[in-house]
């Protein structure tokens, strides 16, 4: 029996890459549009708050205690591109290519999930298309920076199954904790996953140990939400009239 023509193959092969191509050209397009439209963004927040915050860091790799601790992980990203003299526009060029990544990492997720490759087309185009969400690669603010962080949390734990690897992605969760105040809820997520992940699995004496990490872990939760609280100017007020 004959073998079957090669372009039925080729053409089999490259339909999950044009599902895949399409939603980065979408994004590609956007990209412009809103760049023409909005420039890059320096908002009150960035020029009082996350500016001289970064400028103190790179100048003299200062990180002062105040509410700006909160936001150490961006402004950390913010004093890389200050210390090299780097225009504000390759900022947001950064920011544009995480969110990229993050797109693609999006329809891997949604494909092995649903295990779908239409699934996955959908809601990365969804994404692509998203003018609230892409809108803020030209701002200087967190949210770009700490979307995709997220992404990038998530598809840790969907798309690697190696023990090893999830562990040498702590850094990346701890970053992401540290790019704006409500990071921590990434911690708190991660450690209830890999809680309920490999609780079952586990001898008693080894569910013991386990549940007294939880039990510090949860401490050491509220201790760091108690003191990022404590650096709210309205909670200080608040106490100062006590």
């Amino acid at each position: 029996m004959p073998d079957r023509p090669f372009f039925t193959y080729t053409a089999s092969s490259l339909r999950p890459t044009y599902l895949r191509l399409i939603p980065v050209l979408a994004w590609g397009i956007l990209q412009y549009f809103l760049y023409c439209k909005l420039g890059v963004k320096v908002t009150a927040d960035a020029a009082f708050r996350f500016l001289p915050y970064a400028r103190d860091i790179a100048t003299d790799f200062h990180f002062g205690m105040g509410q700006d601790i909160r936001y150490a992980g961006y402004t950390s990203i913010l004093a890389v591109f200050l210390k090299a003299n780097a225009p504000l526009f390759y900022l947001v060029a950064f920011q544009a290519v995480l969110s990229l990544v993050a797109l693609v990492l999006i329809q891997r997720i949604v494909e092995t999930l649903t295990n779908s490759h239409l699934c996955a087309f959908v809601a990365a185009l969804l994404v692509a298309t998203c003018q609230d969400i892409q809108q803020w690669n030209y701002y200087v603010l967190t949210e770009s920076v700490f979307t995709s962080a997220m992404v990038f949390c998530f598809a840790v734990l969907i798309l690697c199954k190696n023990r090893i690897l999830q562990l040498l992605s702590l850094p990346l969760w701890l970053f992401t904790s540290m790019i704006r105040p409500n990071g921590f809820i990434m911690i708190a997520a991660a450690l209830l996953y890999f809680f309920q992940l490999y609780y079952p699995k586990m001898p008693a004496s080894t569910r013991r140990k386990m549940w007294y990490a939880a039990g510090a872990s949860f401490v050491l939760l509220l201790a760091l939400i108690n003191q990022l609280l404590g650096l709210s100017p309205s909670l200080k007020r608040m106490r100062a009239e006590k």
